[in-house]
This record gives C-alpha cells, structure tokens and sequence, in this order.
C-alpha cells in the first residue's frame, strides 16, 4: 500500500504534462534535513506517553540492549513494505538483546491502526504504540531529527541515538555489530552515519533533477543523474530517474532494458507504481512494457496487499498490455476493496464501478475522465 508522505498518494492525481515530475514524496526518502538527534541521550518519556495498543513501553533503556523505533503509518507503502524485514529481526535478535518497537506516526484512525496490526498478527509481533501528529514523540524525537518522511527507525543504545536510517539498513550484520558493541558497533555507526552524509547531498540533487524535469530541461537532469550515479551509484532514487528520462524521451527499447535490469523485485515494484503516477499509467508505452511494468506491480500487490487505486493501476496497465480478463479482474478487485468499511472513507466506489463497467463494454476510460470521477466522488 503506498502512499503520499512516503511514496505515493491516494488522493486524485492532476493531468501531467508530458514532463514527468517527480513524485516530491520520494524526496523525503533521500533528502534529510541537517537537524540530527545522533549522539544525543534521550529518555523513555515520550513512548511512556504514547498509546500502546500491543505490548507496553519500556520502563527506562536496559544496559546493552540495541532499541530500534521503527516509524510507520497504515497508510505509507514503503512503512508496510518494511514490516516483514523489521519482525523477522525482532524474531530472530530479541532473544539476543534487539528491543524492536513499532512508532505509529502522522496517522489519524486509532481504529484503523488497531485493526491493522491485529491483522498482521505474528507477521508484526512486537510492541507498536500510536503517536499523535505534535504529540511528545513528534515534539521530543521527530522535529529535533529532522524526520520529514517515513519508514525511519531511531537506533537507542544505553540510553544514546545512536542513528536514524532507513530499517532496510537494519540488516543482520549491522544488528549483529551494534549487540556486540566496542570495536564492531564503532565501525558500523560511522559506515553508517557516512553513508547518512551522502545521502543528504543525494537529496540536494534529486531536488535539481525534479526542478530540471518540471522545466523539460532533458539535458539539465541527466546531469544531475549523472551526478547522483557518481555520489552513490546504489542510490534508491538512481532506477526510477533513470527511467523518467527514458519515458520522457519515449526511449521505449532502454526503458524495458533498464526496468529489467532492477534487481530487487521491492525496489521495480515502487518503481512500477511511480511509473503509473508519473506517466498517466503509461497510456503511450507499447503494451509489451505496460505489461513488464504490470507483471512488477502485480508482484508487489502480492507480497504487501494495495488499496483500490494500486489495482485500478493495475487494471489499466493491463489493458494496455492487452491482457483484457486480467484488466477487468483487477478492476473488479479495485471496485470490491472500494466497498469494504476499510476504504470506504476514499469514496472509490464510483470511480471503480465507472472503469469496471467501461472495461466490460470494452472501452477504456479516458484518464482525464477517471481524474473527474475521482475528483468528483471526493467532493
């Protein structure tokens, strides 16, 4: 499920130029302010204050013991994506001295988050507390580190910050160095707190190329690619530019080159979905890509649920692709999931029942027809 502060947005996407922007929200993945709470002690205070709807907050921080809050809202697609990765350390480190705490932020339904989490049941099986928008850990711990967009996860040793990052940081070599302390924990810290640093001119970059693709300014943002490739190669946002330059240039023969050249099937699954946002669902791709780009988002559905409009997306690229029966049982599950209490808040009925019902007549909609319907069911 993706959303809009981490990823994407659910609410009616504007017409596109044929300047793909974009997403600003993906800044916030690369782009971090200089305000830091690394190095700095902090107290249990704030999480004493949160709701905990699962498990209960720590006392004070246990001599030795690595605690990572790990920040997410229901409704961040990176966030839910991250949750497997960060249960399965939970699982495998607790008994070792890992303390995972799950930090529900900017979220607003207390019964949505509940019920998320009771659904996920074993598959998020560690303490997760609810943190109101200017609430003590919004004030204490958010503001001060700068924290502009989500999943983020504050990593606390012996009462110390000792980093904030990305949970997919978090892998079981840094976990392993950070509970054995002294020499290993050092040396991991500073990998990290570098690689941190580099990330902040990453961000200042990818601002350049978003303002250089908003101008059609081609050659401006290959430079700045250029650029970020030369900082980082492994940057997140490196596949992604990459490809809206390609589709900007209609470059379609690179463009399948390089969407199958992206190994992580994650990273090509948010990839796909900004593709969908940013290219107007990729109405001018030749239907074998539109199916490459369907077969990724498809995946990822799989592997970490969606919302209606990621299957809307999906129904659309697969009409595309020509694969007309799966386009029309995406759209159904779109129209279904539009139903459910848990999204009737959206107010996708209508829209989903107009694509589904053009669909079966053999048609298409329009996307500046879909935009209206959405903008119209909203208002």
């Amino acid at each position: 499920m993706l959303h809009a502060r981490c990823i994407l947005s659910i609410l009616p996407k504007p017409m596109i130029s044929r300047s793909l922007l974009v997403p600003a929200v993906t800044l916030a993945l690369v782009a971090r302010s200089v305000a830091s709470l690394t190095g700095e002690a902090v107290t249990t205070g704030a999480l004493a204050k949160a709701e905990w709807i699962q498990g209960s907050a720590p006392g004070g921080w246990e001599p030795g013991k690595v605690y990572v809050l790990e920040c997410w809202a229901t409704w961040c697609g990176p966030c839910i994506a991250a949750i497997p990765h960060v249960d399965a350390l939970h699982d495998k480190y607790q008994a070792k001295g890992l303390r995972v705490l799950g930090m529900n932020v900017w979220d607003q339904d207390k019964a949505k988050i509940a019920a998320f989490v009771a659904k996920k049941g074993e598959g998020m099986s560690y303490p997760v507390c609810i943190n109101e928008r200017g609430g003590a850990f919004d004030t204490d711990w958010l503001k001060p580190a700068g924290v502009t967009g989500i999943p983020r996860a504050f990593v606390v040793k012996d009462g110390t910050v000792l980093f904030d990052t990305h949970p997919s940081r978090l892998t079981d070599a840094v976990v392993e160095d950070l509970l054995a302390g002294g020499a290993a924990e050092q040396k991991t810290v500073a990998a990290i707190l570098a690689a941190d640093s580099t990330k902040v001119k990453v961000g200042v970059l990818c601002k350049e190329f978003q303002k250089a693709m908003a101008g059609d300014d081609l050659v401006g943002a290959g430079a700045k690619l250029d650029e970020i490739k030369a900082l980082d190669p492994a940057a997140s946002m490196v596949p992604l530019f990459s490809m809206l330059l390609l589709l900007q240039r209609e470059d379609w023969q690179a463009a399948e080159v390089v969407f199958g050249g992206i190994a992580d099937e994650q990273q090509k699954g948010l990839v796909a979905y900004n593709l969908t946002l940013k290219s107007r669902g990729l109405s001018d791709a030749p239907g074998a890509f539109q199916g490459m780009v369907a077969d990724a988002l498809e995946r990822m559905i799989a592997r970490n649920g969606a919302r209606p409009q990621e299957w809307l997306e999906l129904a659309c690229l697969r009409w595309g692709s020509g694969a007309r029966e799966k386009a029309i049982t995406a759209a159904t599950k779109a129209r279904d999931l539009a139903r459910s209490p848990e999204y009737a808040s959206l107010r996708y009925v209508v829209p989903c029942n107009r694509v589904l019902e053009s669909m079966e007549a053999g048609q298409l909609p329009a996307r500046s027809e879909m935009d209206r319907w959405i903008r119209e069911a909203r208002e």
